[in-house]
């Protein structure tokens, strides 16, 4: 996958990132059995498109590395004894506790208009920061469990290109992919087991909380869809997600830290009304989306 490295700190009361230095090309692995691994990189690339009708292919030679012991319990997988329940791949058990924090700060529009009218403050976007002071409190209240999603206002690594650090689709945003690594790595610190949502249900949805309009799919922002239901029955739009899918697997499919993978959160509040939800007929092609990304 590709990584950009960031140094944050807060200016004028909100996170900022800064990168340091070149982006790079990264593989993250994370070995189920001790002993020797021996590994070799197939890379393959464009080159100069003037010179080169086919892509070029680059191997490197056979390197290894030793897999030891550590206290890592691996995995947290559905119990072999019971799947009602969720166990390490040791065998330990895993009672999840916590709670939904999906972002620190939500200062979109809708959400801004909602805490005005409840006079309620609304709390700088201090990003990572915040979840630094959030995870050590859950921690220390006996949480070992925390929901978090991949948001356009949040850690979502794809969105319409006018947002800031977001390029539209298959461009993906490397300051919340940074993010992201950040929370994994205090997650780790704290103790805390993550369960990510990759995507939320107003971005597909232009009835409640509606994200549809800046979606990089509407084919008013330049996209090829007319409405979110098309989403999850287009074949150009499921194999553009699989890419998506693909680098988040490649980057984060390696923590052990994630405890499980969420398609979508409130899927039955998507499409363009709750009749999408309610129809079996039109929602059957929402169901065969998630066999197949699954």
């Amino acid at each position: 996958f590709y990584y950009q490295g960031f140094v944050r700190r807060l200016e004028n009361d909100r996170e900022a990132l800064l990168p340091v230095g070149p982006g790079v090309w990264k593989v993250r692995f994370a070995p189920a059995v001790l002993g020797l691994h021996r590994y070799y990189l197939t890379v393959n690339y464009a080159g100069d498109r003037r010179a080169h009708s086919e892509p070029e292919q680059l191997i490197t030679g056979k390197r290894s590395f030793e897999c030891v012991a550590s206290p890592s319990r691996g995995f947290v997988r559905i119990s072999k004894k019971d799947p009602m329940y969720f166990e390490f791949d040791n065998g330990d058990w895993f009672y999840p506790i916590g709670h939904n924090v999906h972002t620190p700060s939500d200062d979109t529009p809708r959400a801004v208009a909602m805490q005005q009218r409840i006079n309620a403050d609304i709390l700088p976007d201090h990003g990572t920061f915040s979840y630094d002071r959030l995870f050590k409190k859950m921690a220390e209240s006996g949480e070992n469990f925390v929901e978090v999603w991949m948001c356009a206002w949040g850690l979502g690594i794809e969105w319409l290109g006018e947002w800031k650090h977001y390029n539209g689709l298959t461009s993906y945003n490397l300051h919340s992919a940074w993010k992201l690594d950040h929370l994994i790595n205090i997650a780790e610190v704290n103790d805390l087991y993550i369960h990510l949502v990759f995507d939320n249900h107003g971005k597909c949805s232009s009835w409640c909380d509606p994200e549809w309009e800046d979606n990089p799919y509407n084919k008013v922002n330049g996209g090829f869809l007319d409405s979110p239901e098309e989403y999850f029955r287009n074949p150009t739009a499921k194999e553009i997600y699989k890419k998506t899918l693909r680098y988040i697997v490649g980057r984060w499919g390696y923590a052990t830290r994630i405890a499980g993978f969420e398609l979508w959160s409130e899927i039955d509040l998507v499409g363009d009304s709750y009749d999408f939800h309610a129809d079996p007929v039109r929602a059957a092609p929402k169901y065969q989306w998630h066999r197949e990304m699954a």
